[in-house]
């Protein structure tokens, strides 16, 4: 009725002053006066204010939390797992949805499966278990009220007890949006109602004031300085249905190596840290993805049975740990080259692979995005061979042909010759027939039941597998129909590893391989990555030239001065090492030749802002050396990384200029400055009409000449070997024990992992 008296007055205003108008009779000023009123009042009635009541919380109002058993405190969930769960929750309980929640309960899925697709919940809703590896659980919590400090939920009978009895006392009652009592009244607040549960005692001073007053919170008490422990009624924030919405874009699964036995979780964990730092990335520089790739692990060493123990009964007694480390670590290795053991190992891991990824479709039915395969150690030549289809069987067939080849000229009866004859001629028509003697050899339980889009191999030691078969270059890299392309990831002092690109052509060994961008600059495109060769290598052609240089100059004083014996007083040759770099690796690796460190390379503990490793090549000029005085063309590098300007303030002795000059192909005498700034006109030109500029340079200077000395065929087409960045603290035999194992942790292995699944356009900036 109160509502009502002002609206009654508000419309016989509106007529009398409708009746004024007609008569004429009312004022300018008074309609000026009036308007306002007429304003205000149609705001209010447009818009009118809802106040909310205490009902059943909703299903964005419960979060659920999770936490390991040994923990204490509990973690919230990601919207959309906390609403799933929920969900679960009230279907098994037959309470009813609210209006919100229906609009989308179609489209969640029947199974609760949380955390980007990996945990299962039980039926109970106490628990979630991982779905592709073993025993790993969380236990799990339904928070509907909360300790209002830390936003932790209170156990599940007690949270119960005290939702009975506010809904009983107050439901239906609006909830105050401000503070029901000042802090002058927090003595004299009103007992409303209270309730017990065991020793505690929860009190409603309001319908919002609700607090904890027990003995067994007085150490709570005095830490918060407070009579009571105060508790809320909901989350803090609402749960967002399409926050943690599994959107996968790949699937990416993970084949571990040697030293698996008796720690079948490690792979697991490795598998979680390499995701976590692929999340991480994702969301601090691919704002805009909002898919993700899932990531899962592949644990195929517990499921084998090989010799049954065998090799542990007859390991000496003496020195147990250490002989049980090496069967562990070691013993795989001689499994995999046995006949006997390997097809067991190949079988094994197929039907691993087939497993997660059948579950996975079931889990994710609209997952339809390629498949790619990361190995580390014997786990890349494990996946190599089971995508390229290699068996030793096909070896060992073409051997025992081939000897009999041999020995069909030797003196046998008549009768074992023939025979010896016919055998060879059928066993020969059987290699023929490539295919059929693949499928006698090749025995596979079960085929594959994906193609795979990229194998990355990290610490791998395929090449030397490869090498011990008798492979060349022309069978290193499948075709693209069964593998579309290999990434050869390796860390300069892991001992495992070995590169790939030299098995093409000994010259790709003075050739670098790419090294990973650090992982700021991760969005970068690799394409246009240029060939550079090791700095040895140069050290080695600029001493070459020194001397031929030296050569020349004293064979003219000769001629001028017509003295011999003498020679002029020249100046100190430079170190070898410009920066000192090289010559820390030799002190570390004193055998080492080709060293593939940068000079004055940010470690990837401490980045330089905005910049990669590769970015920050020096300026000095040592990257780009001929072997001869034939003049050369300086790198992309050089041209990238170094202006005119810090070009002209090379030191003005004549000398210095000469060899600066002969380093970079310019020669003596020739106006340096103008050269090069004519250089750099010319490769911009190229690179405005759209010209694969990068493929130009790569022809140009000492790497430039490495390459053309290699034959067309045996050039590689993509590059296959990247490495990676160490930290400063890595150069000592120590760190070759760690290397091994670092990639998992490695952000910038995870940035590449992000740049070669999602590519960026070349022109594009970082985030």
């Amino acid at each position: 009725m109160k509502s009502s008296a002002p609206q009654t007055t508000d419309n016989s205003k509106i007529s009398t002053n409708n009746s004024q108008q007609k008569n004429g009779s009312i004022s300018s000023t008074q309609q000026n006066l009036q308007s306002p009123a007429r304003k205000v009042q149609n705001i209010i009635a447009i818009k009118p204010r809802i106040k909310r009541k205490v009902v059943e919380l909703f299903c964005s109002e419960v979060r659920w939390f999770f936490r390991r058993k040994e923990d204490t405190k509990w973690m919230p969930f990601k919207g959309y797992d906390s609403i799933v769960l929920e969900v679960a929750f009230r279907r098994q309980k037959g309470l009813e949805f609210d209006e919100e929640t229906t609009k989308f309960l179609n489209s969640l899925p029947e199974s609760v499966i949380v955390m980007e697709g990996n945990y299962v919940a039980d039926e109970q809703l106490q628990n979630i278990n991982a779905i592709y590896w073993k025993e790993d659980t969380f236990q799990i919590r339904r928070g509907t009220w909360f300790y209002m400090e830390t936003c932790q939920p209170l156990p599940d009978d007690f949270a119960d007890t005290i939702e009975t009895h506010h809904l009983k006392s107050f439901k239906g009652n609006v909830i105050p949006e401000t503070p029901v009592f000042s802090e002058s009244e927090s003595s004299k607040k009103p007992e409303l109602t209270t309730v017990k549960w065991g020793d505690e005692k929860v009190c409603w001073n309001s319908v919002v004031d609700v607090h904890i007053a027990s003995k067994s919170n007085a150490v709570v008490r005095f830490l918060t300085r407070a009579k009571t422990v105060p508790l809320r009624r909901g989350y803090i924030e609402m749960a967002n249905p399409e926050e943690g919405r599994p959107k996968f874009s790949d699937l990416i699964l993970v084949i571990h190596g040697i030293g698996q036995k008796g720690y079948e979780n490690l792979i697991a964990k490795n598998t979680a840290q390499i995701r976590d730092a692929v999340i991480h990335q994702m969301d601090k520089y691919y704002p805009n993805e909002k898919r993700r790739p899932a990531i899962l692990p592949i644990e195929w060493r517990s499921t084998l049975q090989l010799d049954n123990g065998m090799t542990d009964v007859v390991t000496l007694p003496k020195m147990v740990w250490a002989r049980s480390t090496l069967n562990s670590v070691c013993m795989d290795l001689m499994y995999y080259h046995s006949p006997l053991y390997r097809s067991e190992i190949v079988n094994g891991v197929i039907k691993c692979l087939n497993n997660v990824y059948t579950s996975f479709l079931e889990n994710n039915p609209d997952f339809s995005g390629p498949v790619s395969v990361i190995g580390h150690s014997l786990g890349s030549v494990i996946a190599y061979d089971i995508l390229t289809n290699w068996s030793p069987f096909l070896l060992y067939d073409q051997f025992v042909t081939n000897a009999i080849a041999e020995n069909l000229e030797q003196n046998f009866p008549a009768e074992q010759k023939q025979l010896l004859e016919q055998f060879y001629h059928s066993r020969k028509k059987m290699l023929d027939l490539g295919d059929l003697m693949e499928q006698i050899l090749v025995r596979q339980d079960e085929p594959l039941k994906f193609k795979v889009k990229y194998l990355f191999c990290l610490g791998s030691p395929l090449a030397v597998f490869t090498i011990m078969r008798g492979a060349d270059y022309r069978s290193i890299v499948p075709d693209k129909d069964k593998i579309e392309r290999i990434f050869n990831i390796f860390h300069p002092y892991d001992p495992v590893s070995y590169r790939l690109e030299p098995m093409f052509h000994e010259n790709y060994k003075h050739i670098r391989p790419i090294k990973l961008f650090n992982y700021r600059d991760a969005v970068k495109p690799y394409d246009n990555n240029f060939y550079d060769c090791h700095k040895s290598y140069l050290e080695e052609c600029k001493d070459r030239k020194r001397r031929e240089v030296k050569a020349n100059k004293g064979k003219e004083s000769k001629e001028k001065t017509g003295k011999s014996g003498k020679s002029q007083k020249t100046k100190k040759e430079r170190p070898k090492s410009f920066d000192g770099d090289d010559e820390d690796e030799t002190q570390h690796f004193p055998d080492e030749v080709d060293s593939d460190s940068d000079a004055g390379c940010q470690s990837n503990s401490t980045p330089a802002t905005g910049s990669s490793p590769r970015s920050i090549t020096p300026h000095n000029i040592d990257n780009n050396t001929n072997a001869t005085l034939t003049p050369a063309t300086p790198t992309i590098q050089e041209l990238k990384f170094c202006d005119t300007d810090s070009y002209a303030k090379i030191n003005k002795d004549q000398t210095e200029i000469d060899e600066q000059a002969l380093e970079v192909g310019i020669e003596p005498g020739v106006d340096d400055e103008e050269k090069f700034k004519e250089l750099v006109s010319d490769i911009e030109s190229n690179q405005q009409k759209n010209v694969a500029s990068h493929d130009i340079l790569k022809t140009m200077g000492e790497a430039g000449r490495l390459v053309e000395e290699i034959p067309p065929e045996r050039r590689i087409n993509q590059r296959l070997d990247f490495q990676v960045q160490p930290w400063t603290l890595e150069k000592s035999y120590w760190s070759m024990l760690r290397s091994h194992f670092s990639y998992w942790t490695n952000p910038d292995v995870a940035a590449f992992l992000l740049n070669t699944i999602y590519p960026q356009p070349e022109n594009s900036e970082n985030p």
